[in-house]
């Protein structure tokens, strides 16, 4: 025993489905700790006394229904805190999702095309 207490906890997860639950501190990167920080936050954010929540590179590693999940549960958490997110990706411009959606060999094709028209 200690000044801390004589307990000792170790948080175990599960990141991927069929997999055996390993000690939070050993697999969980920035982005999945802020993901569990997220969910248990989701659940007592009404409750807590903390002002703040600052979730770093939440956006890690997530897309498509996972990153819309998150997003809802930002919101849900913003009705009663500030929420502040540090990410690792931002989102594209109309413009730039307009180019992503050709690859580079077929805008030349269509340059030239438009060239030789005039």
């Amino acid at each position: 025993m200690n000044e801390l207490g004589i307990d000792e906890i170790e948080f175990l997860i599960c990141a991927n489905k069929g997999e055996n639950a390993k000690p939070i501190a050993k697999i969980a990167s920035g982005g999945e700790l802020s993901r569990i920080m997220l969910a248990v936050k989701s659940v007592i954010s009404q409750k807590d006394e903390i002002g703040t929540l600052i979730f770093d590179e939440i956006d890690t590693g997530v897309s498509g229904a996972t990153s819309q999940k998150v997003g809802i549960k930002l919101k849900q958490i913003s009705k009663y805190r500030q929420v502040i997110c540090c990410l690792l990706y931002t989102s594209p411009s109309p413009r730039d999702r307009q180019k992503s959606r050709m690859p580079s060999s077929a805008c030349k094709k269509k340059k030239k095309k438009e060239k030789n028209k005039k």
